[in-house]
């Protein structure tokens, strides 16, 4: 389970997805970068929490954009049950 992120920094992290959204990755170091460029942010925590939600919301829309990666499997592939082992 992850922390609970406060609603200025939820608030704030979709603003600047709105704004430099390409620029952001799922590279932690990255976002880092990028917040100081951005938007300087004094205190160290808050920068390190937002760059952090940031990959999280990179990897969502990354998700919700391309769909959730499956496994195909063949039929012949798959074990075969037998039926004396369902009795």
């Amino acid at each position: 389970m992850g922390r609970v992120k406060s609603i200025a920094v939820k608030s704030l992290a979709n603003e600047l997805m709105q704004k430099y959204g390409p620029r952001f990755t799922i590279g932690f170091e990255n976002n880092k970068t990028v917040l100081g460029e951005v938007c300087p942010i004094k205190s160290k925590k808050i920068r390190n929490v937002l760059a952090g939600y940031l990959v999280t919301k990179v990897l969502l829309k990354d998700t919700v954009i391309t769909g959730p990666k499956r496994v195909e499997e063949d039929e012949d592939s798959k074990p075969q049950r037998s039926s004396a082992s369902r009795k």
